[in-house]
């Protein structure tokens, strides 16, 4: 656990100063951890003789700052649907590639590439708007992980899918949904004078219980792959953490949540 602490505490340090430092250093570094991240994905396929092929993957993050720049969200959209239509046409013309295999790349393009677009996308909100959510993503993210462990560590008794994880517990659970509560309510706090009274602590209240639950949700499916590809870690990386994936995987579904609240409630 000591090792686990003091990983965690840096790497809370390395993402504080480059959010601190903000502008492009920011960015590159989002898109050199999904990079990582999405290399991790495949490795973890191939692990099992699942031979995708990865251009699709890197490709899409290659053009991914075009996208976003250009044409936002409908740019990220055609992005998904061009390679996709690649993965096909290469299925085409190399007949050796297994339908099953195909899909597994379509799922790579959406969980984690498509998926992970959601944190370069909100650095697009206009003003500090987009450092902003992407802070609350990464604090309720953490902040979920944090409680749930400690929580299901100290006081789990009860499993709650110990197909997928055996050690997750419901208390963990209830745990993380709290973490989630309090670093959206902290943060959302600190930082309500930039939006004058746009910030609510209803909304915040609402923001953290979804975090929670979907930080989780995104938790149990990474527990999913590693399980079916045989795999303890996505990568060794940060010791007593993993690989960068097994940092990303709840952040993965609280960013889409954070992009669209931030979007249709708090921007409206």
């Amino acid at each position: 656990m000591k090792t686990r602490i003091v990983i965690g505490a840096l790497l809370a340090a390395s993402f504080a100063g480059l959010w601190i430092w903000g502008g492009l250093a920011l960015e590159i570094a989002i898109y050199l951890c999904a990079a990582l991240a999405i290399y991790e994905v495949y490795h973890a396929f191939y692990h099992v003789g699942i031979q995708v092929p990865p251009f699709t993957g890197f490709f899409f993050m290659i053009l991914l700052p075009l996208a976003i720049h250009f044409f936002g969200i409908k740019g990220i959209l055609a992005l998904y649907m061009l390679m996709g239509m690649l993965l096909l046409a290469f299925q085409v013309f190399k007949a050796d590639l297994s339908l099953e295999h195909t899909a597994y790349s379509f799922l790579i393009l959406f969980y984690p590439c498509m998926m992970i677009s959601m944190l370069p996308l909100m650095m697009t909100f206009p003003g500090e708007t987009g450092r902003i959510a992407l802070l609350m993503t990464i604090v309720c993210a953490t902040f979920t992980d944090m409680f749930a462990y400690f929580a299901g560590f100290f006081l789990g008794r009860h499993k709650l899918c110990p197909t997928i994880s055996p050690k997750k517990t419901i208390e963990g659970a209830v745990g993380g949904l709290l973490g989630g509560i309090a670093a959206s309510v902290i943060v959302g706090l600190a930082i309500s004078p930039l939006f004058a009274e746009r910030i609510l602590v209803g909304h915040l209240i609402v923001l953290g219980v979804l975090c929670g639950v979907v930080a989780q949700i995104g938790d149990l499916a990474a527990s999913i792959i590693k399980r079916g590809t045989g795999i303890k870690d996505f990568g060794h990386i940060f010791p007593g953490h993993g690989g960068m994936m097994d940092r990303l995987d709840s952040i993965l579904f609280v960013a889409p949540v954070v992009y669209y609240y931030f979007s249709i409630v708090l921007l409206a």
